[in-house]
């Protein structure tokens, strides 16, 4: 006997039920957990609930980490009464025992009170009274003590070294971001801002704003204040040469890099496997220069056809136009530019009106042109280098190169340490650079860089971006030496196919534009209904024409030469004809895009 097996899933719940012919054998419900929580306000995730606190928690990781590694640095060089093991029990797990805070350690505890002279009483009120001491009193650092207090001090910026802007902001950057408040006797941005320049450095105006019984504690600082402190106090204590120069500030200051996120960039739709490209690349902005200058057609008042282009006019258009260090600009600049060529009378694809219209430039092409000069695309620069094990290799930095460290440096004050070191710029070059990487775009094109470099070379020959789409692959697939030999062919042949197939779309669209309007009739005006035998009248004819004349624009209508008129017209009569027409004979031997009646 037949047997069937009914499931029903449910989000807490499977039902199942055992069909014996017609009977039901057996049925049952299991119940399991959801996937969400209840509260008090109903459901909530408990995915977002054991995730809500985890960016606290590596930030409290971090600055743990940071803590100890300063404190390392201090230990090395006697800055820190604290034993190295001692530190290392604290800052390193172990099983059964856990991390152990060196509370036993009598000086260390002391100099975390600000005890200095080991009398029970703290030497300061707070760290900021020290920081401000430190830049206005030179310390005799034979002594332990005063060492301990520049330790000290160090360690304080450590737990709390202030925000560190992203590229975002730029120069627009100054000391620090902070609302004032009268209720908490804060001050403002700007105020703040003059203390700071008036005090000398961060620590010393906060350490004045505690003398006025100002609070402090809700301060927002930026990071940059604090690392100009640090050096300005190891340059006043004479530590500018001393190996903690540059260990304190690695210590306190470095920041992991972010996780890749390359994993989450969409992929090309040409090439399926190849991520998509950055529109910053120079690459994609002259993929996207060509592709719009391709597409400018003219026609003046002897041939009133429509034409593209000469090509060394749309290599001047590239060069001259596109090539600029803002991001996009007017339209009106190209017709400017056409007409100052000498060529008045043409008259181009696009109205007056669109003269305000913005068009995208190629910023960044332009500015490492700027930088790198004429023939930047060729920039090579190769130094010497010397690797872990001592040994000295060469590295060449090419433009591609360049583009990628504008495109992964993160932070200014090393993006700006590098190029200096590396690229031996002057002065004027290395500011320009910094400006690209301030004002680099940020964002993702709908290609990969191999589909680019494969279209690239069809759109500088002057094809549009459709006849070149076509031939990209082509070399890949019949190799190089065959396509070149076989090249003017294939060109002609697929542009051949290109019109055709654009030809026939027109067709069909002007078609369902007139039997769009024709399904808007009522029922009684609706002519030719259900009879397969209609053909189109005079009036119908008279439709057709004007539908024709409404598709193209009048002056593009009138550009075209009575062949090609009578041709479009007689072939988008065939079309409308053919929607009466349908039955079920001849609807299975009809192009798809010439299906559109509901008749049959």
């Amino acid at each position: 006997m037949e047997k069937t097996l009914g499931i029903d899933l449910g989000t807490n719940s499977i039902g199942l039920a055992l069909r014996v012919g017609n009977k039901f054998e057996w049925f049952g419900v299991h119940t399991f957990r959801k996937g969400v929580g209840e509260g008090k306000n109903g459901e909530f995730s408990l995915a977002a609930e054991r995730t809500k606190h985890r960016s606290s928690r590596r930030l409290y990781n971090a600055r743990r980490y940071r803590k100890w590694k300063t404190l390392e640095v201090l230990i090395q060089h006697d800055f820190c009464p604290l034993p190295l093991d001692s530190l290392l029990r604290w800052k390193n797990y172990r099983k059964g025992v856990g991390r152990v805070y060196p509370v036993d350690h009598e000086a260390f505890n002391q100099w975390i009170k600000l005890d200095f002279n080991q009398d029970g009483q703290p030497d300061y009120s707070s760290p900021y009274q020290l920081r401000r001491k430190l830049i206005q009193h030179k310390l005799d650092l034979s002594e332990k003590k005063n060492r301990y207090k520049v330790g000290r001090a160090f360690y304080h910026i450590a737990q709390r070294r202030g925000f560190k802007s992203n590229r975002k902001i730029g120069d627009k950057e100054k000391s620090a971001i902070y609302e004032g408040s009268s209720e908490t006797k804060t001050v403002g941005k700007n105020d703040y801002e003059k203390l700071v320049i008036e005090k000398g450095s961060l620590g010393s105006s906060l350490a004045y704003l505690e003398d006025q019984g100002i609070r402090i504690r809700n301060r927002y600082t930026l990071r940059s204040d604090n690392l100009e402190e640090i050096i300005k106090i190891l340059t006043f204590q004479n530590l500018q040469g001393s190996s903690i120069y540059d260990g304190i500030q690695k210590a306190i200051f470095f920041q992991r890099p972010l996780r890749s996120q390359k994993g989450l960039i969409g992929k090309c739709t040409m090439e399926p496997q190849k991520p998509r490209c950055p529109v910053s690349h120079p690459k994609y902005e002259e993929f996207r220069a060509w592709a719009y200058i391709n597409n400018l057609k003219y026609h003046d008042k002897k041939e009133q056809q429509w034409k593209q282009l000469p090509l060394e006019l749309r290599k001047d258009l590239y060069s001259h136009v596109f090539m600029r260090l803002k991001s996009s600009f007017p339209f009106g600049d190209i017709r400017k530019f056409i007409e100052k060529k000498g060529y008045k009378e043409w008259k181009l694809n696009y109205k007056k009106t669109a003269d305000k219209v913005s068009v995208p430039g190629c910023p960044v092409s332009a500015r490492l042109k700027s930088v790198f000069g004429d023939d930047w695309i060729n920039f090579s620069c190769t130094i010497k280098r010397t690797n872990k094990k001592g040994k000295q290799k060469k590295v060449t930095y090419e433009i591609e190169d360049i583009w990628h460290i504008l495109f992964s440096f993160e932070d200014e004050e090393y993006f700006e340490e590098f190029i200096k070191k590396n690229l031996k710029l002057d002065e004027e070059c290395v500011k320009g650079l910094l400006t690209l990487w301030r004002q680099f775009p940020v964002g993702y094109a709908n290609l990969s860089l191999k589909a680019l470099e494969n279209i690239l070379p069809f759109l500088q020959d002057g094809l549009i971006y459709s006849e070149a789409v076509l031939l990209a692959k082509i070399p890949e697939l019949i190799g190089k030496k065959q396509f070149e030999n076989n090249k003017l062919l294939i060109a002609e042949t697929i542009k051949v196919e290109i019109g055709k197939n654009r030809c026939e779309r027109q067709y069909a669209a002007i078609a369902n534009a007139l039997i769009s309007k024709y399904y808007l009739l009522d029922y009684t005006q609706r002519f030719g209904w259900k009879n397969f035998n209609y053909v189109l009248d005079k009036v119908d004819k008279e439709d057709v024409l004007k539908a024709c004349i409404d598709y193209f624009g009048n002056e593009t209508w009138k550009c075209k030469n009575e062949k090609e008129q009578e041709d479009i017209r007689e072939k988008v009569e065939k079309n409308t004809n053919l929607f009466f027409q349908i039955n079920y004979e001849n609807i299975l031997s009809l192009p798809i895009y010439q299906i559109t009646s509901k008749n049959a």
